[in-house]
């Protein structure tokens, strides 16, 4: 399972980092990180929620009809800062850097092109 799919699965995980200096002692830390349920709903004028069609964690079917198409794409651009989207940004971070922005855009239309 990849660690971005892996992290899209609601519940808290512990991360732990260990930094070796090839001391007589090793550097750790711990953080638990939450991940929330998604609470998807319609963006924009559909009436359907968006989907995963792959089963990788993102949701690309932005209109919820079952197809990745450039309507996707336009329903997505128009609407990157609605709460539907920005509330479940886990789901639409499709450059994987943690946040929802126009740079989100260009791997969407990358998987409508593949």
């Amino acid at each position: 399972m990849s660690s971005s799919l892996y992290m899209q699965i609601p519940g808290v995980y512990l991360v732990t980092a260990v930094v070796d200096y090839g001391a007589d002692y090793v550097v750790a830390g711990q953080v638990a990180l939450q991940v929330k349920p998604l609470s998807l709903s319609p963006i924009g004028p559909t009436a359907k929620t968006p989907t995963d069609l792959d089963g990788d964690g993102l949701h690309e079917d932005i209109d919820g009809d079952g197809r990745l198409t450039e309507g996707d794409l336009a329903l997505f651009k128009a609407h990157l800062g609605d709460t539907p989207v920005t509330r479940n940004a886990h789901a639409f971070d499709y450059n994987n850097d943690g946040k929802i922005t126009q740079d989100d855009v260009d791997p969407l239309r990358e998987m409508i092109s593949r």
